[in-house]
């Protein structure tokens, strides 16, 4: 079961968004060339993915954006349970890589594959089976920081 919380805006008990990329962390941003730098996006513009094992509060997804845009968020809970982001008029920046092997406790892979009619970015969580899943989601508004918190249910706490 993957139980999806409803977004929350900037909360002081949610986590921070995180310090600068170390070199152990799993991204999938290019660097960005100076052609690109100097065209402005039409629209808003997912930019980057970058999966996050190293928090104690659970394994982060961050999508940065370059707008206020946050993505509807549903769960698949079958054989192989996934997290669907669906990014609604967005288009997807230079370099976002469109397949992630995250290899964490609960994320095995992330998927980004644009769609049309209608016309969106979706990104999917492919996570391990046969675990019971808590996610929370939380907008960085002033950072335009999109992150999904993934963590496994206590085994003590009912499920819906």
């Amino acid at each position: 079961n993957v139980q999806v919380a409803p977004p929350v805006a900037e909360k002081p008990v949610q986590p921070e968004p995180p310090p600068p990329k170390k070199e152990d962390k799993k991204t999938a941003a290019a660097p960005v060339a100076p052609a690109a730098a100097a065209a402005p996006a039409k629209g808003p513009q997912l930019t980057n993915i970058t999966f996050d094992d190293s928090s104690r509060k659970g394994e982060m997804v961050l999508f940065h954006l370059t707008d206020f845009h946050p993505p509807t968020v549903s769960a698949v809970e079958k054989d192989n349970p996934k997290v669907i982001c669906d990014f609604a008029g967005m288009s997807l920046g230079q370099g976002v890589e469109e397949n992630i092997v995250a290899n964490g406790k609960f994320v095995e892979r992330i998927t980004t594959t644009k769609h049309s009619n209608p016309d969106k970015i979706r990104v999917v969580l492919n996570l391990f089976a046969s675990r019971d899943y808590d996610l929370q989601q939380v907008f960085f508004k002033k950072d335009n920081l999109f992150v999904l918190i993934i963590n496994e249910m206590p085994p003590d706490k009912p499920k819906n």
